[in-house]
């Protein structure tokens, strides 16, 4: 055989060649999990979807139910006050019942009578309320009734992540999108007394944070003064946890200089109504929430004080 002068290529070795699919798989792996990451953080930190498909509906039956409160009230010659509470399922279980909301501000000697709703979302974020704010400008309520949950805590970005999820999961299968339980804006809540109070607050921790700064205090902010400026008054109070719950889990903000903390010192027609921890154990149906069967309790209670403390516009 003639020696050409060049060394022949060796032929690829079996483990460069297996090595090429496993390069090939590891690159794959880590686009993933690059994407998972991207996502995460887009959810958490830029966007979170919130529910609103699932969340008007249920916020346009709340109101039209004050509408036909209203319709009826001024067909009988009345001039009634409408109120909207809006809030978490602590306000939702003692206001979901308007007839006794009605009942305990004429026993706290409110002359016009009463009508109003309750738009009240599991854990708060007042990103959920959205849908609802075109809603409530729509109508100029007399009285908008907030709790300072709602612009002192915000959710954690491990829940917006989560949330997050549940949308592409949702979006990807077709189906409705609920982060949260079905339908829980007209629900009762009542959990037991299982739960021990550390849990109670390892759960509220899980899921919000105190945060004044972030999206959601300060969408909220924003949205009162602009319906303050309008002529509705805005009166922030609370619906206090359980005492046992309350040693541990003291609320983030309170006390008489309660709109200063909250950044509404300013804000025209607001007053703050502090209810403090004044109600029994047997009130509750848990270690959070007030049983709905004792409404009347927390509605007298703060119908009372919102009458001592402002004499809003309450006389005929």
């Amino acid at each position: 055989m003639t020696d050409t002068g060049f060394i022949a290529d060796a032929p690829p070795s079996r483990r460069s060649a297996a090595q090429a699919p496993l390069d090939a798989w590891l690159r794959a792996l880590l686009a993933v999990l690059l994407a998972i990451f991207a996502l995460g953080t887009w959810f958490a930190w830029v966007h979170t979807p919130m529910p609103e498909v699932v969340d008007k509906p249920l916020f346009e039956k709340q109101f039209s139910d004050l509408d036909r409160q209203l319709t009826e009230l001024r067909g009988q010659g009345e001039k009634p006050i409408s109120v909207v509470f809006l809030g978490t399922s602590r306000i939702r279980n003692v206001t979901l019942d308007a007839a006794h909301v009605a009942a305990s501000a004429r026993a706290a000697g409110i002359a016009r009578p009463v009508a109003s709703t309750v738009i009240g979302v599991n854990w708060g974020g007042f990103e959920r309320f959205g849908p609802a704010l075109p809603m409530i400008e729509a109508r100029r309520p007399d009285v908008l009734v907030v709790m300072p949950e709602l612009l002192s805590e915000d959710f954690t970005p491990l829940t917006r992540a989560r949330m997050g999820k549940s949308w592409l999961q949702a979006s990807l299968w077709g189906k409705d999108y609920t982060p949260f339980a079905t339908g829980e804006t007209t629900l009762k809540v009542c959990l037991g007394f299982d739960q021990q109070p550390a849990d109670r607050d390892a759960e509220f921790r899980s899921f919000v944070v105190p945060d004044q700064d972030s999206r959601g205090p300060a969408m909220a902010r924003a949205f009162l003064a602009k319906l303050a400026r309008s002529g509705t008054r805005v009166i922030v109070t609370d619906v206090p946890v359980s005492a046992e719950l309350a040693a541990i889990r003291p609320p983030v903000v309170g006390g008489r200089d309660l709109l200063t903390q909250l950044g509404l010192a300013d804000l025209p027609n607001a007053a703050a109504v502090v209810l403090g921890s004044r109600f029994p154990r047997q009130v509750y149906c848990d270690f959070a929430h007030m049983n709905p069967a004792h409404d009347r309790e927390w509605q007298t209670a703060f119908f009372a004080e919102l009458f001592r403390q402002t004499k809003i516009g309450f006389a005929y």
